[in-house]
């Protein structure tokens, strides 16, 4: 990846990141005090569907004094990982500010069952199963309110996040997409979400990879443009 998408990813995420608190935050003071906790990051394994997955979690500086706090699924690329995901998509600061917990999901070999022949998808693999305990898990062992659950990701994970708020809107409250759309054969005509998904989708009208038009993925050409959409699934 160029120095011109890797910059343009950055800044795509942060404007993301932005928006999404704005659906989840509103809090008067976001001081902290000396009784708040130092923020904690950790890997966690859970046995989901006979695999065990991982993910890492980010708690906030001063989640004790936080109540119920919003949370993030930072869903990586194809090929890519939790710890690339925080390179590319470092919320940390803006989770302290506001008291979110951030969750980097890691897919199977690298992957995610976004509906598309991905290594996942060939292999059975459940993800909306996956993410579907993850909300299950944080909320009972953690400060997060149910009600304040989003996805946002990148390429592989920009699809998850599509099958996602199709799949799992009684879930996850928004969704914000990066250099990706939605499977077109199977996702797509079934998408039928019980409530209406508020979703940002960033993308480039020249991507090489993933065409903003829709149609089969391809590779090729150099120019990255930003274009920014909002709508309801």
């Amino acid at each position: 990846m160029n120095k011109i998408i890797y910059i343009i990813m950055k800044q795509a995420f942060l404007i993301v990141s932005t928006l999404m608190i704005l659906f989840s935050c509103n809090k008067d003071d976001d001081s902290t005090t000396a009784s708040d906790k130092p923020s904690e990051q950790k890997t966690i394994n859970l046995t989901i569907d006979g695999n065990i997955r991982s993910f890492v979690i980010y708690i906030p500086i001063g989640y004790n004094n936080a109540g119920k706090m919003p949370l993030i699924f930072a869903i990586h690329g194809g090929s890519g990982t939790p710890e690339g995901m925080i390179n590319i998509a470092n919320f940390k600061t803006i989770a302290d500010r506001d008291k979110v917990v951030l969750v980097y999901p890691a897919g199977v070999q690298n992957n995610w069952n976004d509906g598309r022949p991905t290594i996942p998808n060939q292999l059975g693999i459940n993800d909306v199963l996956f993410f579907n305990q993850l909300c299950d898990y944080m909320i009972n062992n953690y400060s997060v309110d149910g009600a304040k659950i989003y996805a946002t990701g990148i390429s592989n994970g920009g699809f998850m996040s599509s099958r996602l708020g199709c799949e799992l809107s009684n879930r996850i409250a928004a969704i914000a997409v990066d250099a990706a759309t939605i499977e077109a054969t199977t996702i797509a005509p079934n998408c039928n979400p019980g409530r209406s998904v508020p979703a940002i989708y960033i993308h480039g009208t020249t991507d090489p990879l993933v065409p903003f038009t829709g149609g089969q993925m391809t590779a090729g050409g150099t120019e990255v443009e930003k274009f920014y959409l909002i709508f309801k699934l």
